[in-house]
């Protein structure tokens, strides 16, 4: 490698988007896979309630083309995204009135996926509020409320904040250099080390003439700050030097 690696923090549920950029889609479901060093058999498919969910934000730093799937708690329906009922042999897909075609693609997408591995699987596509979904309510578990789209989409403004980690007077400071418009390369300095929070992501980086202590402790004021500032502890953390690739950094820095 020319130059040094990055390091990457990454929670369940909270991916950052270069994870997610490295798939073609990207889900996250429960249970194992297939494995070719034990016997295997059809299993019986457990009910699962998955959401298809556009996770492009300006403020999440996610491009426009991002989808996810994941499980989630049937109180999460509602008409801003896609969902996607499996009961095994029966599937279906429903489309809020206010998803994206993107959304609705991608759903379709993935249940092609899952009928190549399950031949006999039915599906039925529901688009709310156009037909009869009795059917589908019933293999819910019964009728729930369907949220407005707004109810689970909107998020705050939020303003990217800089910080310097020094020990150069002798104790460890952390100290905020600066926030939102004014948060631009010139306040970097290579004897220091900086966390830079842009919300969706919490980038560590080490200045090349940061000395072993301030390159040592990081990551750790990177969870701690997380955890001082009520932020979500699983936000995803990256670690780059500047001497190596800090393209990640550079862009998340001029972004916001």
């Amino acid at each position: 490698l020319d130059g040094k690696p990055v390091q990457h923090r990454e929670v369940q549920s909270f991916e950052s988007e270069q994870l997610i950029s490295y798939f073609k889609s990207f889900s996250v479901l429960s249970g194992g896979v297939k494995s070719g060093f034990k016997h295997w058999d059809e299993p019986e498919y457990p009910t699962r309630f998955l959401i298809v969910k556009s996770a492009s934000s300006p403020r999440k730093g996610r491009s426009k083309n991002t989808v996810v799937v994941r499980e989630v708690e049937k109180s999460m329906l509602n008409s801003g995204d896609v969902f996607l009922l499996d009961l095994g042999k029966t599937l279906y897909q429903w489309n809020g009135k206010e998803s994206s075609v993107l959304e609705k693609t991608k759903a379709a997408e993935y249940v092609s996926g899952i009928r190549a591995d399950r031949s006999s699987l039915k599906v039925e596509v529901i688009d709310e509020g156009t037909r009869d979904q009795k059917t589908f309510w019933d293999a819910l578990g019964g009728q729930v409320e369907v949220k407005p789209a707004a109810a689970v989409s909107e998020e705050p403004e939020y303003v990217k904040k800089l910080y310097r980690l020094s020990n150069e007077s002798g104790s460890v400071q952390f100290t905020l250099e600066g926030s939102g418009p004014s948060v631009n390369e010139s306040l970097l300095d290579s004897k220091d080390v900086f966390i830079l929070d842009v919300h969706h992501e919490i980038f560590v980086w080490v200045g090349s003439g940061s000395n072993k202590e301030e390159h040592r402790l990081g990551l750790s004021y990177a969870q701690q700050y997380l955890k001082k500032e009520g932020l979500d502890s699983r936000t995803p953390i990256a670690k780059v030097m500047q001497e190596g690739d800090h393209t990640m950094f550079d862009n998340a820095l001029n972004r916001f």
